[in-house]
């Protein structure tokens, strides 16, 4: 990522892991997933959110990919199969569980941020 006569030294894609448990009777089940996007700079994401986009269209925008489960996966097709990691099993899970939109939004905010360390 370019800022006029710099550039940062990390690359523009990050990759993070989203995990979380679903209620199931009582007992909460815990799923995991590994995501990737593009990092953006605070500028552009204070421009899309000022815009007042959806928070599906402002992840899909930096091109935001399930890569993957994290142990089993949420979801099952008819016969019962584990669902592949992919764009579909994603719009699924946004669709299908309230808070995961918001949850991987906060993933993606904190993925594309600086992180404090222990002991500074």
């Amino acid at each position: 990522m370019t800022k006029g006569a710099y550039k940062l030294v990390v690359s523009d894609r990050l990759e993070f892991d989203v995990k979380f448990t679903l209620n199931d009777g009582g007992e909460e089940k815990p799923f995991g997933m590994r995501l990737a996007a593009r990092r953006q700079d605070l500028s552009e994401q204070e421009q899309a959110l000022a815009e007042q986009v959806k928070v599906v269209e402002f992840l899909q925008g930096r091109e935001l990919k399930l890569m993957g489960w994290i142990g089993r996966a949420p979801l099952v097709d008819d016969e019962g199969h584990a669902v592949p990691a992919g764009p579909q099993a994603l719009q699924a899970l946004f669709d299908m569980v309230a808070g995961m939109v918001s949850l991987v939004f906060a993933a993606y905010l904190q993925a594309n941020g600086a992180k404090g360390k222990s002991g500074n």
